[in-house]
């Protein structure tokens, strides 16, 4: 039903959670009290997690809805539907839902947002997507301000038929370092379709940036890509590392104006060279913006 459910979660001496996912067991938000009806918009069903000591590490970060397939694979008939969620806060990692070791439910119309700026935590995930491949659908993810780096959704080892992250809306949040809409790393075939994903607003550091790609080759489809903040240090899609390369990049928007793709080979595009460079996908060589091929906008350039 509506109305807040709050703990204080830990990942040791004992693990603590809001919500421990099981298989077959759906989990949905929004109900009255009499469970005649359900509204997620009217019945507000919160789950925070008010803890303020995090995990020491991304894989066993501090989070509120833990699924964990590591006895049992959870499949995607398992539905997490119709919840607001809050992270941690202060110090260590925290994280709103985290999937691992096969843990691969549905989950869609979730808000995650994180702390403000008297509370942020050290490192902050909306979701981590570990050795898992659930769905992620029409949720709305903001891993609010963190002292160091802050991800949308974090996606690493995940397995076949790997994750499908389709029609949200993602945020970086704010980061003392760095911010990612999507971090996709070792090997984490992600399809990334029809969101909006901003890259969030660093306050001192290094880049932020709409979707990293590293070790991995996700297909990136029919998304906007936003970037607020300083845009000398933004990217919509960053390849990290010479195993970078995307299955396909096709038919996104980059809805700013300033650095949009840098690939594996370090290069580049923005206005300046749209037109005149390649870039390596695991389709191969294309240009970015060739009406022939991509069919990808941007600001500042003539719409195809």
């Amino acid at each position: 039903a509506g109305g807040t459910y709050s703990v204080a979660c830990a990942v040791s001496p004992t693990p603590v959670y809001v919500a421990d996912i099981k298989e077959g067991i759906s989990l949905y938000g929004g109900y009255d009290v009499n469970f005649t009806s359900r509204n997620p918009t009217v019945n507000v069903s919160y789950i925070i997690d008010t803890s303020i000591i995090g995990g020491t590490i991304t894989v066993d970060t501090v989070r509120a809805v833990n699924a964990d397939g590591s006895s049992v694979t959870i499949t995607s008939s398992t539905i997490i539907d119709g919840f607001t969620i809050t992270l941690g806060k202060e110090n260590g990692h925290h994280c709103g839902i985290a999937c691992k070791n096969g843990a691969n439910p549905t989950i869609r119309n979730i808000k995650i947002q994180g702390r403000g700026s008297s509370e942020k935590s050290d490192y902050a995930y909306g979701m981590l997507l570990y050795n898992s491949a659930p769905r992620v659908e029409q949720c709305i993810i903001d891993p609010g301000t963190s002292t160091n780096y802050s991800y949308g959704i974090y996606c690493a080892l995940t397995v076949s038929p790997h994750p499908t992250i389709d029609g949200n809306t993602i945020s970086g949040g704010v980061g003392g370092d760095m911010t990612f809409g999507i971090y996709i790393t070792a090997g984490s075939d992600v399809t990334v379709t029809n969101n909006t994903i901003t890259g969030g607003n660093w306050t001192g550091g290094s880049i932020g940036c709409c979707v990293v790609v590293d070790e991995s080759a996700p297909a990136i489809t029919d998304n906007t890509l936003r970037i607020y903040g300083n845009l000398s240090s933004t990217y919509g899609i960053y390849e990290l590392s010479g195993t970078s390369d995307p299955a396909s990049v096709r038919r996104n928007d980059f809805d700013y104006d300033g650095y949009w793709y840098l690939d594996e080979a370090a290069i580049t595009i923005d206005k300046d060279n749209y037109n005149l460079t390649t870039v390596s996908t695991g389709e191969g060589p294309g240009l970015l913006f060739d009406i022939w091929a991509n069919y990808s906008t941007a600001t500042g350039l003539p719409q195809q």
